[in-house]
């Protein structure tokens, strides 16, 4: 069976980004911050509510927008 969809907060993510070469870039509007892909320049939203689980969708989209999906979570926790 695959491996269920992983839960993760905002530390692990930026964590997660920062390992995969895509930095904070600017901060936008509240608790959302714009992280930008340095090799591609594609930019995705983050919102940052600390040590709350994204919810899945939220999780989903802020990973399509730079070319990544949740296998890539999956894969970088078991290299960690």
């Amino acid at each position: 069976m695959g491996e269920s969809f992983p839960n993760i907060d905002y530390y692990e993510l930026a964590k997660f980004l920062n390992d995969h070469n895509i930095y904070f870039f600017r901060q936008a509007k509240g608790s959302h911050e714009v992280w930008k892909d340095a090799g591609t320049g594609k930019k995705t939203t983050v919102v940052n509510h600390g040590k709350e689980i994204y919810k899945r969708k939220t999780l989903k989209r802020t990973l399509e927008a730079v070319g990544l999906d949740s296998r890539n979570i999956i894969e970088w926790r078991k290299k960690r």
